[in-house]
């Protein structure tokens, strides 16, 4: 397979034959080319999730269903405002290689199969595509960044639960040393029904077929890469990634994702410490988009740099004003 071909040092976008988004149009990814970098950051992008009719089409509760292409691309805030992206000294990733990979198919970036939905009495065939888009854009991207010293892979929210759900495949593509930046989607909540496995054709990963919750899944992404690093970005409470889990509960079940992970020497956590909301309209979500000044931006932009220069960020509890 043939490396891509861009202009040095500017987003492109790159169609790819035979992915689509949940309408069945084309999609593909965004790549910024550093010549001479050795270095490489894939950010899946998130956007929440689908499995109806309604929440697919009717009352969109996943973004971008309808299509993202070259013209979305180009319109694209994310790239000119998620702080990893950005073009400036206090990115740390500013020198790396980068792939903005679109959300399109409400899925966590997982599926491998099509639904026909009904939509107010009309059929609808629904691609929930993102797990095959992966595995049509990893060739291209192994080709183009062979022998990579240092590879992220980062995601915020759904985006984030496609670090785990796709780490695995990520890390036999490209061969590198692969580290994990999750933002809001920690590995306990990224776990999946039978009937959410099914519905979206998530397949049985590779290696470990018995990997049913995202703790495993967790696991077994790090027994595959035990010197790579994973970092966990995360409100304590929040209600977007909680679901239907009381808030407090989130909140326990996070604290013991990260005491359970403390002898990971790879394994480091920013939690920012915000209030029980008094309900989901007040709910924090997403920790990079946070725009707390002082302390707290302070905090985080120290943590992310120790972070991505293999310096050690530590356990970070930071209140959030």
């Amino acid at each position: 397979m043939e490396p891509i071909q861009a202009p040095p040092d500017t987003w492109t976008w790159v169609p790819v034959a035979g992915s689509r988004c949940a309408s069945g149009t084309e999609t593909g990814f965004g790549v910024r080319l550093r010549p001479g970098s050795k270095r490489l950051l894939i950010y899946m992008e998130g956007g929440g999730s689908c499995q109806t009719a309604q929440s697919c089409w009717i009352s969109p509760t996943a973004a971008t269903t309808s299509g993202f292409g070259e013209e979305d691309f180009k319109k694209e805030p994310k790239l000119k405002t998620l702080p990893i992206l950005l073009d400036n000294q206090a990115n740390p990733f500013a020198d790396a290689n980068q792939i903005f990979i679109p959300y399109c198919t409400g899925d966590y970036h997982g599926g491998t199969k099509s639904q026909i939905l009904d939509v107010q009495g009309t059929p609808k065939e629904t691609f929930f595509w993102g797990g095959t888009n992966m595995g049509l854009f990893l060739p291209l991207l192994a080709a183009t960044f062979p022998g990579m010293d240092r590879v992220w892979l980062t995601g915020t929210s759904a985006g984030a639960a496609g670090t785990v759900l796709n780490f695995h495949r990520v890390k036999k593509a490209l061969g590198s040393r692969v580290d994990t930046l999750n933002d809001s989607g920690p590995p306990f909540a990224s776990g999946l029904t039978e009937e959410e496995k099914n519905f979206w054709g998530y397949l049985p990963v590779e290696g470990c077929p018995e990997c049913a919750t995202g703790l495993q899944l967790h696991a077994f992404n790090r027994s595959l890469d035990p010197s790579s690093r994973f970092g966990q970005l995360s409100f304590a409470y929040d209600p977007t990634i909680a679901k239907q889990t009381p808030l407090p509960e989130f909140k326990q079940q996070l604290e013991s994702f990260v005491e359970d992970n403390k002898s990971d020497p790879g394994f480091f956590s920013f939690i920012a410490l915000n209030e029980l909301p008094k309900n989901k309209a007040e709910a924090d979500h997403v920790v990079l988009t946070s725009v707390a000044p002082g302390a707290f931006a302070k905090a985080l932009a120290d943590w992310m740099a120790a972070f991505a220069k293999d310096g050690d960020p530590g356990q970070v509890t930071q209140p959030y004003p």
